[in-house]
């Protein structure tokens, strides 16, 4: 039996520091369905044209000028199905095909003009929904609206919505404001580059299909090379410039870090000369925009939320450390007959009367206890909750999103939709900032995200500026 029983637990132990070395996954692969292949059609209006009286004619009704392919990644609840999508403003531009020259008329040999193209935007949704023969199955395809198209003094940034969430296309998590990559980091960037299409080429007829499932998704990997500033248009960027390969059709696409958080925007590919031997560079836009941009737009997003494995492995063992000595106590340890203690026996000299027992006075009733109730309160001094007390129960979480929290703001700036949660452990109390996007501070010092900090009585804290300040206070009586 006993030597059962030590089997039992260290064959448990060995499990568990398994579980603690091995916990280890291909993220770049697993977040493939977080990318989308982008389709953008230009049509307009074809007039014919007289140069010597100007006078024009309405020769083409709604011609298809042309498509354009790119790469977008899901953003929103992280894993779930969603309908916002980034890509670079590039993959969805005009072209400046406006007021163009596309050719003349067969008959005359007038100018033909394209008139402003209407612009169509499509994601993907297998390999089959394009193909330059037969065109568009809209059965496969999902139409979007460009929600944000920067301008040329902004990074080259889109927001997509799509009509419906697009199946098996899920949202991606982004890299949290307070984290960086540093120079020799891990990267990985996805997308569709036009490589991809090339095995589809019937050299015979031109056809050529496009890929747009997951399976298709190309992965390349390198290291963070340096952070960057460039100037693009009229704009000046910060960038990530990296070794992982992209070419053309990956643009809009997302680069990730070793744990699978999209760090930035894949968009540019400079720096080649030939005459010096200069390779390519891989240029990226950092993240940070996009965090701004869906803030502003009020897009829900995430940040990654990692699993310590170590630490659960760690608390495993030490369980199982405290049940193995448990057993040895109550089960394993020899145990020794307990002593004889003679019963004691009746002096001879007894008194002649028994004294009464002493009056036993009633101690004061215990105060009454409320399950959950710390003793502790968040007072509201600024902001939407001034004036208001919250008690805290167990962990209280504050932010915007009704369904994450237990204190729930209004659509205020500054406040995440999960922003921070306090709680008591031991009887201290415990801010903790869930990766807001613009801070929780203490005495005027942002905290670092998922990192606890203890406060005291009277402490004060705010959500992103001074506007929303709590401070702890004690339940009144205590």
């Amino acid at each position: 039996m006993k030597k059962r029983v030590i089997s039992l637990i260290l064959a448990v132990c060995l499990l568990a520091a398994l579980f603690c070395g091995c916990q280890k996954s291909n993220v770049a692969a697993e977040s493939r369905n977080g990318v989308a292949r982008v389709l953008v059609m230009f049509y307009c209006d074809i007039y014919i044209v007289d140069p010597d009286t100007m006078e024009s004619a309405l020769y083409l009704e709604d011609y298809n000028l042309g498509y354009s392919l790119g790469t977008g990644f899901g953003v929103g609840h992280v894993g779930k199905p969603t309908e916002y999508f980034v890509t670079n403003r590039h993959v969805v531009d005009d072209n400046d095909i406006e007021d163009s020259v596309v050719g003349k008329d067969p008959d005359y040999g007038l100018p033909l003009v394209a008139d402003k193209p209407t612009i169509k935007v499509y994601i993907l949704k297998d390999d089959y929904a394009f193909d330059s023969t037969t065109g568009l199955d809209t059965s496969r395809v999902v139409p979007c609206d460009i929600i944000y198209q920067a301008p040329s003094d902004k990074p080259d940034l889109a927001i997509l919505q799509a009509a419906e969430e697009v199946e098996g296309r899920v949202a991606l998590p982004l890299q949290a404001e307070n984290e960086e990559v540093e120079s020799g980091d891990t990267v990985y960037a996805l997308g569709y580059p036009g490589t991809t299409d090339q095995p589809t080429m019937d050299i015979a007829t031109g056809n050529q299909q496009f890929a747009g499932s997951v399976e298709k998704v190309t992965i390349t990997n390198g290291i963070v090379s340096l952070i960057n500033t460039i100037k693009d248009e009229d704009a000046t960027v910060r960038i990530i410039q990296h070794t992982a390969q992209v070419n053309h059709g990956n643009s809009g696409g997302p680069l990730l870090d070793e744990h699978g958080a999209v760090v930035g925007v894949n968009t540019f590919i400079y720096g080649q000369n030939i005459s010096t031997g200069d390779t390519m560079t891989n240029g990226s836009i950092k993240i940070e925009y996009v965090r701004d941009l869906l803030d502003e737009y009020k897009i829900y997003w995430e940040p990654l939320h990692t699993t310590n494995f170590l630490l659960i492995g760690l608390i495993v063992l030490a369980v199982l450390a405290a049940a193995g000595v448990a057993v040895y106590i109550l089960v394993l340890r020899p145990r020794q007959a307990p002593a004889v203690v003679p019963a004691p026996q009746p002096s001879p000299y007894q008194p002649s009367y028994q004294p009464s027992p002493a009056p036993v006075t009633p101690s004061a009733a215990p105060p009454a206890h409320i399950p959950g109730d710390s003793g502790y309160r968040i007072q509201g001094i600024t902001g939407s909750f001034a004036g208001r007390r919250f008690a805290i129960a167990g962990q209280l979480r504050i932010g915007r999103d009704p369904n994450r929290n237990d204190l729930v703001y209004p659509d205020v700036p500054g406040v995440s939709g999960v922003h921070c949660a306090v709680m008591v452990n031991n009887g201290q109390v415990i801010l903790v900032d869930l990766g807001s996007s613009y801070g929780t501070f203490v005495d005027g010092k942002r905290l670092a995200a998922n990192a606890p900090m203890v406060l005291k009585e009277g402490q004060r804290f705010c959500l992103g500026n001074d506007t929303q300040v709590f401070e702890i206070a004690k339940k009144a009586g205590m």
